[in-house]
């Protein structure tokens, strides 16, 4: 896949498209993309991501430093 996932310390779970020049998320310039979504009310600090490939449609699992485990489809 072109597609990567990193957790954010701001609550944010970041999808980085890397077929694109640059995978910068703050201002990504044109041919790349970085999309983010909020996990939660108050999360706090996002984990690592693990991509559960054998569900259909597939799913990222993180966990959040207020203790949630989350479950997104992706690629979102």
């Amino acid at each position: 896949t072109d597609l990567l996932y990193v957790g954010g310390s701001d609550g944010d779970l970041y999808q980085l498209d890397l077929t694109g020049p640059s995978t910068a998320c703050s201002n990504p310039p044109t041919g790349s993309t970085c999309d983010a979504i909020s996990l939660g009310r108050d999360p706090g600090q996002i984990g690592a991501p693990s991509l559960d490939i054998g569900t259909s449609p597939e799913l990222l699992l993180v966990g959040s430093e207020s203790g949630v485990l989350y479950a997104v489809e992706v690629p979102f």
